[in-house]
């Protein structure tokens, strides 16, 4: 009955070079250092040269040895599935080494990381503000013969390109969120007037970096006055300073007076 003793690692070396998301609005590779929505995540990586005879690529998460790869001997690239689930604040910390048959590994290479985010944004994540509906916040006759802009931010977790809708007597407006945050929704005044709640909503759906997405809402209340002033005003008199002729001028006169008051 022999053996032979083996105490030498293998030459080729295993990388990680890809966490695979498959799940959400945001999918592909996670960059190393990021986070994900999906719960179970697709491993993969290359090899520095082709396996010797019975060699194999195991696959560990810090320490914890979870499992062998699939090899692909065509090209020397590896991949494998993490069954595990992956919670709201799990973090993983993949790395690959190759093992003969004699239980020698290679050294691991850098590991690859990620964290897991399954939590939507919310009011204690995102803030949505809504401006003032017009100048003074009171749509008078005029603002309610046209379009106004209802304008606002978005801070906390959002990205560029959020869907941001303006709802207004029924009728939604959608847009998209700019770079720094701000929106700007065009509603017609015909609907502010019509509006009997006289206010204005606008939800944002936000996304954060892992593709989770969460709808914040916030409201403007508005006043509305289209009522012409009852008082008027008429002009009686034009008053000349200057000159040999001083005082009122009539209506439809002349006057030397460069600088006039009414």
């Amino acid at each position: 009955y022999t053996a032979t003793v083996d105490t030498q690692a293998p030459a080729t070396t295993a990388a990680v070079s890809a966490i695979t998301d498959n799940v959400g609005v945001i999918t592909g590779t996670v960059a190393s250092g990021g986070v994900t929505d999906d719960t179970q995540l697709g491993v993969s990586g290359t090899l520095s040269a082709a396996l010797a005879q019975g060699e194999s690529v195991r696959i560990y998460d810090g320490n914890t040895f979870l499992g062998t790869a699939t090899v692909n001997t065509a090209n020397n690239t590896w991949s494998f599935a993490d069954t595990r689930t992956l919670n709201h604040g799990d973090s993983v910390s993949y790395t690959a080494r190759v093992a003969d048959t004699a239980g020698n590994q290679s050294a691991a290479g850098t590991p690859y990381t990620a964290t897991g985010d399954t939590q939507a944004p919310n009011a204690q994540t995102t803030t949505v503000t809504v401006n003032d509906v017009t100048a003074d916040n009171v749509v008078n006759a005029a603002e309610g013969a046209g379009n106004v802009a209802i304008t606002g931010t978005v801070t906390g977790e959002f990205r560029t390109g959020d869907v941001c809708s303006g709802t207004v007597n029924g009728v939604t407006t959608s847009v998209t969120v700019q770079a720094i945050g701000n929106f700007r929704v065009n509603v017609a005044g015909s609907d502010l007037l019509a509006d009997a709640t006289r206010q204005v909503q606008v939800s944002v759906a936000a996304r954060d970096g892992a593709g989770n997405v969460g709808n914040i809402t916030d409201t403007q209340s508005y006043s509305v006055d289209t009522d012409a002033p009852a008082t008027t005003e008429a002009v009686t008199a034009i008053v000349d300073n200057e000159g040999l002729i001083t005082g009122t001028v009539a209506s439809g006169g002349v006057n030397d007076d460069t600088q006039l008051g009414l």
